[in-house]
């Protein structure tokens, strides 16, 4: 079950000691919850994904990509849209049994690959298909999106485990700036409950927001 952003922030106070919001406003509680689901996003994209019933594909062409400025990731293509099942298969095992299979004429896919040179996943929005599509085919098909920021009544979206992963990273985030306050155990423990429940290091990572007031 879902949680909302309230829920979220109003645990982290328990930890922050500041169920009177004298401290620390919603809106800079809400700044870095958005800023920890975007840490998220990067880390683990897979928690971000969405299913589609019909994602465009470009004709005639073998590589594809989900053509979407927050597109994060392709994790898998089921099948094209009213039609035929779509299997996944490794890039060289198909060039070596089929050396021409890139040129050969467009019809409807019924493998697909994940981007052959993507080890750092910079390309992880790519794929092939085989054979190339016609023009009009679209597929079932499921991708991660980054998450859009949340007002404060929005729903994280996120499993309810997550509940408490988020509230250790918004302490984290709150300890970090205050300087007048801040306990530098309390964030330091806060983001380590937050990377072993990620099994990541967020600290390793380039972060898209510092969740910073103003």
């Amino acid at each position: 079950m879902p949680f909302t952003a309230q829920s979220a922030i109003d645990l982290a106070r328990l930890d922050l000691n500041d169920a009177a919001k004298v401290r620390y406003p919603d809106a800079d509680l809400l700044r870095a919850l958005n800023a920890f689901l975007d840490s998220v996003s990067l880390v683990r994209p897979d928690l971000f994904t969405i299913q589609h019933a019909a994602l465009p594909t470009t004709p005639d062409t073998v590589q594809q990509d989900v053509i979407d400025q927050d597109a994060l990731a392709i994790y898998d293509v089921y099948a094209v849209t009213g039609g035929a099942a779509i299997t996944e298969c490794d890039h060289e095992t198909l060039s070596r049994a089929v050396p021409g299979w890139a040129s050969e004429p467009s019809g409807t896919p019924y493998h697909w690959m994940r981007h052959p040179s993507d080890p750092a996943k910079r390309d992880a929005t790519k794929y092939l298909l085989y054979p190339r599509p016609l023009t009009g085919i679209t597929l079932v098909a499921q991708a991660a999106y980054a998450p859009v920021d949340l007002l404060i009544g929005g729903t994280v979206p996120l499993p309810n485990s997550y509940i408490d992963v988020a509230a250790h990273y918004i302490v984290y985030k709150a300890e970090s700036r205050d300087d007048e306050h801040v306990l530098s155990g309390r964030a330091s423990v806060a983001l380590g409950f937050v990377e072993r429940a990620l099994g990541v290091s967020l600290q390793s990572k380039v972060v898209i927001k510092e969740g910073r007031p103003g």
